[in-house]
């Protein structure tokens, strides 16, 4: 009998007897008989759990320092963000005591483009900072690649020009990005990659350099190329760019793990990532990922069908200007609006007045969205009567993961901040009607 040369690896979580679950690396090879039949495996279980832990906390660690070095370029970008709003306003103000609204309502659209260019900055940062261990991508959406690409660049400007040039060392990021790259992924995380991309061709660009970053359509691939000619990769080490933990700049400059969490991300939108890279002269590293189709035109309704509801509606948060614009809104579009700045004194309004949809900010001082969803739904169990509907608001992002959570408050929708108020209104008449047909047909809410 003799052993297979080529051993299997998997792993996978158990649960012991003590009920904690752990993460186990199994190790399985093949047995041969003398004729060369496989008559049985061997099998050994490594636990990594401890391993894994302090892969995630490097993971977030190296994610978090990239953040930090991306604040100058953010506080730039919202610099000229807010001088863009501000300005904007002022000139709004002088269009309207000229009685020019046209100009007026031209210069407000733009200002309104800007703050939401600002939202979207906050919310990729955000979605930068997560850590979350998935096997398969969640959120994906169709979006083209070469834009996603021209955002990272201009995010990462502190990464490969503002901090080399306090350093004297100039680097040129040179881009020729292709129409159409669409992909089906999670855009968040592609982001990331990018990020990591770029931070390694600065790195690599010790006494400066170019950075090409190209992106094009081939068959049925989106490909994308990052270069650089910086100082190289040994032909030995090349193997070993994509394993955890493995780097050449020192832990003072990364830990390792950009690399390995960007060829998991590919892997798991079914992309490949490769290197080809000539010591002393150049790097280049190309991404594969399938082209996806032309998302189908949907068809937008109009936030105006929120005015067939005439709904008595609580608004809770924190903030007294937020619950005086949500107020505002909600008025012009004829509803009846309850409004609190706790928890507390929200539940009592809900005891004392006929509720017919809450609308509740996540972050507040004492009682927090999560928790008012459970009272209100408590509330309801006690007086025999349908949950009444309930959407949470939260500026802080990706909440709609917490599913757990969401089911166990009873919340129906997640809104992030800042508002849309189209995308509110419609999130509004969605929830009511779903509400609706549930009590219509007797299903559980």
């Amino acid at each position: 009998m003799r052993q297979g040369q080529i051993p299997v690896h998997r792993e996978n979580e158990i649960i012991t007897k003590s009920g904690m679950p752990r993460q186990v690396k199994w190790t399985n090879t093949l047995l041969h008989g003398v004729d060369d039949k496989v008559i049985g495996t061997t099998g050994i279980g490594e636990d990594i759990t401890d391993q894994k832990r302090t892969e995630q906390l490097l993971i977030q660690g190296e994610r978090l320092k990239a953040i930090g070095d991306l604040a100058g370029g953010v506080a730039h970008n919202f610099n000229n963000l807010l001088q863009m709003v501000m300005g904007g306003i002022d000139l709004a103000l002088i269009d309207m005591e000229m009685g020019d609204q046209i100009e007026s309502k031209k210069t407000l659209q733009r200002v309104l483009e800007s703050a939401k260019f600002g939202a979207e900055t906050v919310r990729r940062l955000q979605s930068f900072a997560q850590v979350r261990a998935e096997t398969q991508p969640s959120g994906s959406n169709v979006f083209d690649l070469s834009a996603t690409v021209h955002d990272a660049i201009e995010m990462t400007k502190p990464l490969w020009k503002g901090e080399p040039e306090k350093a004297g060392i100039r680097i040129a990021l040179n881009s020729d990005l292709a129409e159409g790259c669409l992909v089906s992924a999670k855009e968040s995380e592609i982001f990331e990659v990018l990020v990591n991309l770029v931070k390694n061709a600065a790195e690599a660009l010790t006494r400066g350099g170019n950075i090409w970053i190209k992106t094009s359509i081939q068959d049925d691939q989106v490909i994308l190329w990052v270069m650089d000619d910086g100082m190289g990769i040994r032909s030995e080490n090349l193997k070993k760019v994509f394993e955890p933990f493995w780097t050449t700049k020192g832990v003072s400059v990364g830990t390792g793990m950009g690399l390995a969490v960007s060829h998991g991300i590919i892997n798991r939108h079914g992309g490949t990532i490769s290197v080809e890279s000539e010591e002393g002269k150049n790097t280049t590293f190309t991404i594969r990922l399938p082209l996806a189709k032309e998302p189908k035109e949907t068809v937008t309704r109009s936030a105006e069908t929120i005015l067939r509801l005439k709904l008595n509606v609580l608004v809770i948060d924190d903030m007294i200007p937020i619950v005086m614009l949500m107020k505002q809104i909600l008025t012009r579009h004829e509803q009846t609006v309850f409004s609190a700045t706790s928890g507390e004194d929200a539940l009592e309004i809900f005891r004392n007045n006929k509720i017919d949809l809450v609308i509740s900010d996540l972050g507040m001082p004492g009682m927090n969205g999560w928790e008012v969803g459970k009272a209100v739904r408590t509330i309801c169990q006690e007086r025999g009567i349908p949950k009444t509907p309930f959407i949470l608001l939260t500026g802080w992002g990706e909440q709609t993961l917490e599913q757990e959570k969401i089911v166990e408050s009873g919340v129906d929708a997640v809104v992030t901040k800042p508002l849309n108020i189209g995308r509110l209104m419609l999130t509004i008449s969605d929830v009511i009607e779903t509400f609706s047909k549930k009590v219509q047909t007797n299903e559980p809410i």
